[in-house]
C-alpha cells in the first residue's frame, strides 16, 4: 500500500509540473560545436585553414590541410569543404575541424581557378582560362567533370540557381546557361547592361549580384533566366568592387576602396549604401552569417566585422594565417 501511494504521490507530482510548464532535465550528452563557430579560408599558399571564431574578437586555428597548388577559393556545404585550386576541386571532410581529411579530387588543367560554387549534387567552377565547369560530386570519393562550357572573357566567378548558372565575365557580361542537364548545358541568354568588367556574382532570390570594377553593384532581374535585365545599380563611392555576399536585405560589397560596403537592397531598383569601412589588408572575398561578416583579406588572413548595426560596422577581430588569404566560406546546408 505505501509503495503505491508513493507512485500515485510521484504521478501527481508530474502531472503538476507539466501543466505547470516546468520542463524535466535531461540526460547531459556531448555535442560537437555549431558548424557557424567555423570559418573556412582558401589560403593561397597554405591550402585550407579552418578558424574557429565561437569569440569573434579572439578567432584562432581549429585545423588546416594542405593542397599542393595555391588554393583560390573555398565552398562549405554540410560536412564537406569544396576546395579550388590551380590543380583542380578537392572535397575535404571537414566534420572534425582539427583534423580535416582529404576524401576526394577531381582534376582540372587551368592556369587560373575562379571561384566555386555548390548546389544539389554538383559543384561549378569558374575557369579563368576555359569556361564553365560542372563537376558530378555525388560521390565525395570520386568526383568526375561532366562538362565544359567554353567561353572567352576570362570568367572569375559563377553563381547557381535552381536550373541556372550565371557566369561572368563574358563578353557580354553575365552570360546564362541551362544547367537542367548538367552533362550538356545551354547558353540562353547574357546581359550586358551594367557589367561591362564583373567580378564576382552571388544568387539570392530573383536576383544575382554582380560586383563589376566599372559599374559597382548591379542587381539583375532573372525572375525569366531567359530575359535578364539589370534593375538596379549602385556606383557612387565605391572603387573597384570586386566580391559581394548577400543575405536578407543586405548586400556586403568589397572594393578597393573602402574595402567594405554595406547596401541596403531591400528595393532592388534603388540599392543605398548605409554604412562603409576601410578593413585592414588586401580584401580579396567576404561570406556573412548572422551579425558578422568575414573578409579573406590577404596578408592579413581573415577580418571579422560586425554588422548588427548596418550604418556602423565595427572591426572586432582578426586572424594571420601567414600567407595570402584568397576565399572565405562559412557552411552552408
Amino acid at each position: 500500500m505505501l509503495y503505491r501511494n508513493r507512485l500515485f504521490v510521484l504521478s501527481l507530482l508530474m502531472v503538476l509540473l507539466l501543466m505547470a510548464g516546468i520542463p524535466f532535465a535531461s540526460p547531459v550528452r556531448s555535442q560537437e560545436p555549431a558548424a557557424s563557430n567555423y570559418v573556412y579560408l582558401a589560403e593561397a599558399k597554405e591550402g585550407l585553414c579552418i578558424i574557429d571564431v565561437s569569440d569573434p574578437a579572439a578567432p584562432s586555428l581549429a585545423g588546416a590541410y594542405s593542397t599542393p597548388e595555391l588554393a583560390y577559393d573555398v565552398k562549405v556545404v554540410g560536412k564537406y569543404a569544396y576546395l579550388a585550386d590551380k590543380g583542380g576541386l578537392h572535397i575535404v571532410d571537414v566534420s572534425v575541424p582539427e583534423a580535416p581529411v582529404e576524401i576526394g579530387f577531381c582534376g582540372v588543367h587551368s592556369d587560373v581557378i575562379g571561384r566555386v560554387t555548390v548546389l544539389g549534387n554538383y559543384a561549378y567552377l569558374a575557369d579563368g582560362t576555359t569556361g564553365l565547369r560542372i563537376i558530378d560530386i555525388s560521390d565525395p570519393a570520386a568526383p568526375a567533370e561532366v562538362s565544359c562550357c567554353e567561353m572567352s572573357g576570362y570568367p572569375r566567378s559563377v553563381a547557381v540557381s535552381g536550373d541556372y548558372a550565371y557566369v561572368c565575365p563574358c563578353p557580354e557580361g553575365l552570360a546564362v546557361f541551362d544547367v537542367s542537364n548538367p552533362t550538356a548545358p545551354v547558353k540562353v541568354a547574357s546581359s550586358d547592361v551594367g557589367t561591362p568588367n564583373s567580378f564576382a556574382a552571388v544568387a539570392a532570390g530573383s536576383h544575382i549580384y554582380v560586383a563589376d570594377s566599372v559599374t559597382g553593384l548591379c542587381l539583375i532581374n532573372v525572375s525569366d533566366p531567359a530575359a535578364p535585365f539589370t534593375e538596379g545599380c549602385i556606383t557612387k563611392g565605391m572603387v573597384y568592387p570586386k566580391a559581394v555576399a548577400v543575405v536578407e536585405n543586405y548586400a556586403y560589397v568589397l572594393a578597393a576602396y573602402p574595402h567594405l560596403h554595406i547596401v541596403d537592397i531591400s528595393d532592388a531598383s534603388s540599392p543605398t549604401r548605409v554604412g562603409a569601412y576601410q578593413t585592414p589588408g588586401n580584401t580579396s572575398d567576404v561570406a556573412a552569417a548572422g551579425n558578422y561578416v568575414y573578409i579573406a583579406a590577404g596578408l592579413e588572413g581573415l577580418c571579422i566585422m560586425d554588422v548588427s548595426d548596418p550604418t556602423a560596422p565595427a572591426h572586432v577581430g582578426s586572424y594571420r594565417t601567414g600567407g595570402y588569404a584568397m576565399g572565405v566560406a562559412v557552411t552552408e546546408e
